[in-house]
């Protein structure tokens, strides 16, 4: 499982957010823009310290939610703003909160709860800063004058540009927030948030805002379970065969993310999955979100497990392995879990999972050779992406690609080389692989 994308369908909210919130502390001081006194620019906009929007849409790169319906409400006053939307994804259903006050940031799906790090700012954070380019119309129909703002970090590796627009006729109504940014990380990431002028938008009308009903903050675990040995895949870079700290799936769990993220090229450098046989406490935490190496929202060091995009109540960590067959499973594994030298997972050492072995490497490549993308094409992108399952299974399952097979890249035999610059590919995976 690919965990620096395949948490984009869950994070989408927030990190639309969270870049605001980086961005409001850096601009005043290291933004630069156009003139801001443009000839001819109109009058600067001025948005409402609070407001409540019903039918906002979020826009991420990869196409991961696109046009979510929801619900956002945001005051100043109170230093507490709140998104909530209610989306159906892959024939499912998410109701997702995201909660922020002067302290903490909340976020909850389907009733799991997630703490962060974050606190509330204001979302207009540089737009006094912000040039006048002139005018734009997002929604055919409703010209709006736009503002741009371009940040630029250098020994931070951080470069950013900010757009708003605001309907000609009203400059205290924003219709439009686009942010494209870049770190060492991630390239060329962009978050659109509409507000359409048609959508109910109440300038200085918000209730009392608080935390997502029945959110306990107390990391949640499952009744105690047995140690089992539990087959997971992992998408990833063939640079990188670790798997504390990261996501992982079954096969139902993974093709339900693979086939969005490979048919998107969402990650290209991911251009290997593997399967490994992990030894595991079955006392279940909470699934953590894992990116670039570090989860956050687990429960410690519990095994982290939930249906795969958290797709029912409390996200299924606790539902019977027999039940998840329609959805599949994502796990996490946090480093801190990891069985050390010379422990086992239950010798009372109190660690919960241990790296068995590594079965079997597949390349991408070769997926797509014997027919994934085909397969997620004839599951319509839905669970329980059952024609996707059976493809990654039987690629792990057979070495022959005219049966289906992929055959296994072997990681000792080709040191690490990314496939692309390893000269022994092609004897290896044959012709078209």
């Amino acid at each position: 499982a690919a965990e620096s994308m395949r948490n984009m369908a869950r994070m989408c909210v927030a990190r639309a957010l969270v870049c605001l919130a980086v961005l409001g502390a850096l601009a005043s001081r290291e933004a630069t823009a156009e003139s801001n006194e443009r000839v001819g620019a109109p009058a600067r906009p001025q948005p409402p310290p609070d407001f409540t929007a019903v039918g906002f849409q979020i826009i991420e790169s990869g196409g991961f939610f696109r046009n979510i319906s929801s619900i956002f409400e945001y005051s100043e006053a109170q230093q507490k703003m709140k998104t909530l939307f209610n989306e159906p994804y892959s024939g499912k259903q998410l109701l997702s909160e995201v909660f922020y006050n002067e302290s903490v940031q909340v976020q909850s799906t389907n009733g799991q709860c997630r703490l962060f790090g974050g606190k509330f700012y204001s979302f207009w954070s540089g737009l006094d800063s912000a040039a006048y380019v002139g005018t734009s119309e997002p929604f055919p129909g409703y010209p709006c004058n736009r503002w741009r703002l371009n940040i630029s970090l250098p020994l931070a590796g951080f470069e950013e540009e900010l757009t708003w627009d605001f309907l000609q006729s009203d400059n205290t109504r924003p219709v439009q927030y686009n942010a494209t940014f870049s770190t060492r990380l991630w390239k060329d990431i962009e978050t659109v948030v509409a507000l359409p002028p048609t959508a109910m938008f109440k300038p200085n009308a918000v209730p009392k805002l608080e935390s997502p009903h029945g959110c306990s903050l107390t990391p949640f675990y499952c009744e105690e379970g047995p140690v089992k040995d539990v087959p997971m895949i992992r998408f990833h870079p063939s640079t990188d065969y670790g798997i504390g700290n990261t996501n992982l799936g079954d096969t139902v769990g993974d093709s339900s993310f693979m086939c969005s993220a490979i048919y998107n090229n969402a990650q290209p450098d991911y251009d290997v999955v593997t399967q490994y046989m992990v030894s595991v406490n079955t006392t279940w935490g909470q699934y953590a979100l894992c990116n670039k190496g570090s989860c956050n929202g687990g429960s410690g060091v519990a095994v982290g497990r939930e249906r795969s995009y958290g797709v029912t109540k409390f996200g299924g960590q606790c539902d019977p392995d027999a039940n998840m067959n329609d959805t599949g499973v994502w796990y996490s594994l946090t480093r801190e879990g990891e069985c050390r030298e010379g422990h086992a997972v239950g010798d009372g050492s109190g660690c919960t999972w241990r790296n068995k072995q590594q079965l079997k490497t597949i390349l991408v490549s070769c997926l797509k050779h014997v027919g994934f993308l085909e397969a997620c094409e004839r599951d319509a992108f839905r669970f329980p992406y059952a024609q996707a399952a059976a493809s990654l299974a039987q690629a792990f399952a057979l070495n022959e690609p005219a049966a289906g097979g992929g055959p296994d890249w072997d990681t000792q035999q080709h040191k690490g080389r990314p496939p692309s610059t390893d000269p022994t590919l092609t004897a290896k995976t044959g012709p078209g692989a």
